[in-house]
């Protein structure tokens, strides 16, 4: 396997450690007020969903299914895969949750329900907005021709990473559809895209002891680590610097990535990232409230979340695997586990 494909399953577990980290801390952010957990948090926020966007991207632009099937056979399947899960799990825990917050279901109205559905950040799983974005890209992109890798990116494909960016600076606020989020990402899946039509010639200029030693990597890792985090104040009040901060640390964890090794255990992170993503929070969550009705410290339950965020939904991912009338693809689907 190239390294650089090597370097996609690292970024895979290390945007998952990024997604898990930035949701382990208490609902009740005065409980760690005015500690260093406040500025991680924010700056994970700058970059780590957009991560997955270019990842995306990269994987759409090498992909010649979208050819061989079709697009709306091949749409279909991401609707399958996204969208499946997205309705399955709002509609199940919806009106549970709406009764635990409310105790009692006056409110649960057909208008609530569609708001709840159809504006992911309004979502019980308000992580779940990056569900329906995502099948958003994928049908918009999709339309788009195959893009040759080559040396030369095309014209047309310069064009659409420059018309996605200025996308990023609109002023869009609609929450339905998760079209305000859908504004900030298209710009990260088409450097994606970008980025996997320049890859050969990316790996070659950046190869470990084919020009820049393991010395200047990792110092350059760090650098755009620390610039990042300096800025971080700047990019939340502008998104003039949020875009080019957000790409720095992207570019910083690709760096990172191909210097960590690659083994089994990220290999499976990797393959699994995408149920582990949709399952993490529920037992974060779990473990939140019961951190906050021991009154423990942020210093525990930070941990103690960071933990449950991974040690749950790989607990879970097991044992589906070992019931096999839970291999069926509808529960497959709903659970998030690929079906080839």
């Amino acid at each position: 396997m190239k390294r650089h494909w090597l370097t996609i399953e690292t970024l895979y577990a290390l945007g998952l450690a990024l997604v898990i980290l930035g949701h382990s801390h208490s609902s009740d952010w005065s409980t760690f007020e005015g500690t260093w957990l406040v500025p991680l948090i924010q700056f994970i926020y700058l970059f780590h969903m957009a991560m997955f966007f270019g990842i995306a991207g990269f994987l759409f632009q090498n992909s010649e299914s979208r050819a061989r099937l079709g697009y709306r056979k091949w749409l279909s399947d991401k609707a399958l895969r996204l969208l499946v899960p997205y309705c399955f799990w709002s509609l199940l825990a919806l009106a549970p949750k709406y009764f635990f917050e409310h105790h009692s279901f006056a409110g649960l109205t057909p208008a609530y329900i569609l708001t709840s559905l159809f504006c992911p950040r309004q979502n019980i799983w308000g992580h779940f907005w990056f569900l329906p974005v995502l099948f958003l890209a994928y049908a918009l992109f999709g339309l788009l021709p195959r893009f040759p890798n080559r040396q030369r990116p095309p014209a047309l494909l310069l064009a659409v990473v420059a018309l996605a960016t200025g996308c990023y600076f609109l002023p869009i606020r609609i929450e339905w559809l998760g079209l305000a989020d859908l504004r900030n990402s298209l710009a990260f899946f088409a450097l994606g895209m970008l980025a996997r039509s320049q890859s050969e010639r990316l790996a070659d200029n950046f190869a470990i002891g084919g020009g820049i030693s393991r010395i200047v990597l990792p110092a350059l890792a760090l650098a755009l680590f620390a610039l990042g985090f300096g800025l971080r104040e700047n990019a939340q009040a502008s998104r003039l610097v949020a875009l080019p901060v957000a790409i720095l640390l992207i570019a910083a964890c690709v760096l990172l990535a191909a210097l960590l090794p690659t083994n089994s255990i990220v290999s499976w992170l990797a393959r699994h990232n995408f149920t582990i993503y949709l399952f993490s929070w529920m037992f974060q969550a779990v473990v939140m409230e019961l951190c906050s009705r021991l009154r423990c410290p942020w210093t525990v339950t930070t941990p103690a979340m960071f933990a449950a965020g991974f040690v749950g939904p790989i607990a879970m991912i097991l044992v589906l695997e070992r019931i096999p009338w839970l291999r069926q693809p509808f529960f497959r689907r709903v659970f998030g586990v690929s079906t080839t």
